[in-house]
């Protein structure tokens, strides 16, 4: 599992940098980025951060943190 945090104090969401994850067959979803917000996912499952866009007037900030077995 992963465990994913925006951690930018101040965001608009008309700045986009959503967080995109796989969870079906084909299937994503679009998480929007609001500031102290959290998303737990499958860390394995195509995913990614999208990037802010021109109108952004700070960098998107995260931390993520995955939890996985000792055998991998």
């Amino acid at each position: 599992w992963t465990f994913l945090a925006f951690c930018s104090p101040n965001w608009s969401t008309n700045w986009d940098g959503q967080f995109c994850c796989q969870v079906a067959d084909g299937e994503y979803i679009y998480v929007p980025y609001i500031p102290g917000e959290c998303v737990l996912f499958d860390g394995w499952t195509q995913h990614k951060g999208c990037g802010p866009n021109n109108y952004a007037k700070e960098p998107r900030l995260t931390v993520a943190w995955t939890l996985t077995g000792y055998n991998i």
